[in-house]
């Protein structure tokens, strides 16, 4: 069974499923990628979250910082959002937490280093409801 963490680990979204191999003998993208891109969190004391342009979201932790993600804000149609949060820290990253608008079962949960972790959230189009997030940390 693969789990949530290892599927987004695994989820590369700079590639794209949809390409075909011409008469050239080369590969050609055809359509458009059906992968979201990712949105680049930006690690500080409060980290902004807009998810209008996507909804994938990540974020590196570089130091044992306190953090704490913004009240979300995005379009007002419902959505799947994926947050994966990096330990690049070099030990024990900064406490994590949530602001209003956010419904989690608690604060982020600690990452080891050069591992990851990954959420999955229900947008409203008002606030973010945690479904579910990883049982373990993944290596990087």
């Amino acid at each position: 069974m693969i789990t949530l963490a290892q599927l987004v680990k695994s989820f590369d979204p700079t590639a794209n499923p949809a390409t075909v191999l011409r008469g050239t003998g080369r590969w050609e993208t055809e359509g458009p990628s059906l992968l979201p891109t990712v949105s680049a969190l930006v690690f500080g004391a409060a980290v902004p979250v807009d998810i209008s342009a996507t909804s994938y979201l990540q974020i590196t932790l570089t130091s044992n910082a306190a953090f704490q993600f913004s009240a979300p804000t995005g379009p007002t149609a419902p959505a799947l959002v994926v947050l994966r949060i990096i330990n690049t820290s070099g030990g024990a990253h900064g406490a994590g937490t949530f602001a209003a608008g956010w419904n989690v079962a608690g604060n982020v949960t600690a990452i080891a280093t050069a591992n990851n972790r990954s959420y999955l959230f229900l947008w409203t189009g008002a606030a973010m409801y945690e479904i579910v997030r990883g049982a373990a940390d993944i290596p990087n």
